[in-house]
């Protein structure tokens, strides 16, 4: 239980950072918006809990070729952060959302192999098996994106009482635009299997977004394991 809870309290917010050459080439993506890609992401902001009056704005900025707060570096630090936890399909699944002022956001969740029964507890899955002094837990799903790019993968990993926690395994990349493309992916790779005194384990899920035909950006998801707990990120670098 122990174990369970650190992991509920871990996890780094998501951050998507577009410099103004990049943001820039959504005056070109404006033009090839179509409607079910629209319809695409509204549905992924009203999952992100985005009311319809803020998605009808951010789409209409969209339209006029502007970029949201949440890809505006000058915008980075004025989202709000929050971090709570939910039970979707009995599964837990904990959540960081940051909120900017136009009402764009940029969300990092992880679901945990743990099942909440009908009196509120917590069971495993039986995706783990423990033995003396660890417990390897089996298809965490890693999720990073801002309604517009949003990514994916699946990772093992073992939690060591009084050792460095390591991952085992990570597999299963998806990467989806709703405008432009995605190129050159690449992982989910481990970096650092093993958790040293000053840094975590680290795997990563790398692509290109090409919003149109100008401008070009690296986004990572990131996953990292170290105290006994999890994290996870999504973060935007410009080409």
């Amino acid at each position: 239980m122990k174990v369970i809870i650190k992991q509920l309290t871990a996890l780094l917010f998501s951050v998507v950072i577009f410099s103004f050459s990049f943001s820039s080439a959504f005056a070109e993506t404006s033009k090839s918006i179509s409607d079910e890609s629209i319809a695409n992401i509204k549905s992924n902001l009203v999952k992100m809990g985005v009311n319809k009056e803020t998605q009808d704005k951010l789409i209409e900025k969209l339209l006029n070729g502007e970029a949201w707060d949440s890809m505006n570096p000058d915008k980075i630090n004025t989202g709000e952060t929050k971090k709570f936890y939910k039970v979707y399909s009995g599964n837990k699944v904990l959540i960081a959302k940051t909120t900017f002022p136009d009402g764009s956001v940029s969300q990092t969740t992880i679901t945990f192999n743990d099942i909440v029964n009908k009196n509120g507890k917590i069971n495993p899955m039986g995706g783990s098996s423990c033995g003396s002094g660890y417990c390897t837990y089996y298809g965490l799903k890693v999720e990073g994106g801002n309604g517009v790019v949003d990514a994916s993968f699946y990772a093992d990993y073992t939690l060591v009482t009084g050792g460095y926690d390591y991952i085992n395994d990570v597999y299963q990349p998806q990467v989806r635009a709703q405008i432009g493309t995605i190129e050159d992916i690449n992982g989910p790779t481990i970096l650092r299997k093993y958790e040293t005194q000053s840094q975590s384990a680290r795997a990563y899920l790398q692509w290109t977004y090409k919003p149109y035909h100008t401008g070009s950006a690296t986004q990572y998801l990131n996953f990292d394991v170290q105290n006994d707990s999890v994290s996870s990120y999504f973060t935007t670098n410009n080409n």
